[in-house]
């Protein structure tokens, strides 16, 4: 995919908005306000920096992105399907009975999912034990294994967020 220009992104990260309120809407539920707050990031990231294939989500010189704030996965799931992983007409699927698409990210049912979070205080421990899996296997590592986390109150709360720091500074 050839690199998105600083408009087409705002393009973009505008559309991730629509279909934001949208899932809501249909769903009548869901946590728009933290969707809607990372929807620029998520344009960059998935539209500009990770390398990645949609047709081979499982890829292994794919990069990797944890959501850690699994509250947040509308923005994920749009941007998931704009990026061709799914069709976009999975996204009415969205908190809704028997639907594809839950409140928190789960990889066994959506492609393109690292990791199924929304556990606060998981996040971190997640990618980077991932990092650390990823680059000391013997085959070759990913271009770029890029692990975002947006933490939050009870993340940075939780004790393990700063004893796996504390551990993986010296790696």
């Amino acid at each position: 995919m050839p690199r998105q220009t600083k408009t087409n992104l705002k393009k973009i990260s505008r559309q991730m908005r629509r279909h934001i309120l949208d899932m809501a809407y249909r769903s009548k539920t869901g946590h728009i306000g933290p969707a809607l707050c990372i929807t620029d990031i998520l344009a960059v990231l998935y539209f500009r920096i990770l390398n990645l294939k949609p047709n081979q989500p499982d890829w292994p010189q794919r990069d990797r992105f944890i959501l850690s704030k699994g509250h947040a996965s509308a923005a994920l799931y749009a941007a998931l399907a704009l990026r061709g992983f799914f069709h976009k007409k999975i996204l009415q699927s969205y908190r809704v009975n028997k639907g594809r698409l839950h409140s928190h990210p789960c990889n066994h049912d959506v492609p393109g999912i690292e990791f199924s979070t929304g556990s606060l205080g998981h996040g971190l421990p997640v990618s980077q034990l991932s990092l650390i899996a990823t680059t000391s296997r013997d085959s070759a590592p990913p271009r770029t294994l890029i692990n975002c986390r947006w933490p939050t109150n009870g993340c940075l709360l939780a004790g393990r967020y700063w004893r796996l720091t504390a551990i993986t500074t010296n790696k």
